[in-house]
């Protein structure tokens, strides 16, 4: 539900993480990070299409460090960082 949750909590920004693989769920350490806007206008398929766009842009960026394990990674502060995970929506009718 990446590309729903966000709309309807009514953000105005997201961003793409790439980032070390752990045990957690998008807990490793910080590689790269790319934040963009979103508008008024935008529906989850839009929202969906610039997750793609930016997360290919990173990884893009990053392949040939990645590839040779020559990359700076840094810790992620759990304050001010947001996670939508699986949730219910209750939509009464």
């Amino acid at each position: 539900y990446t590309s729903a949750i966000p709309l309807l909590q009514g953000e105005r920004r997201s961003g793409v993480t790439l980032h070390v693989i752990d045990p957690g769920i998008d807990t490793g350490n910080i590689i790269a990070q790319k934040e963009f806007d979103i508008f008024e206008n935008d529906i989850s398929r839009i929202l969906y299409l610039k997750y793609i766009s930016i997360d290919t842009e990173l990884v893009n960026e990053n392949l040939i460090n990645l590839m040779n394990q020559k990359y700076e990674d840094f810790q992620q502060e759990s304050q001010g960082s947001t996670y939508y995970g699986r949730i219910l929506l209750i939509i009464p009718i």
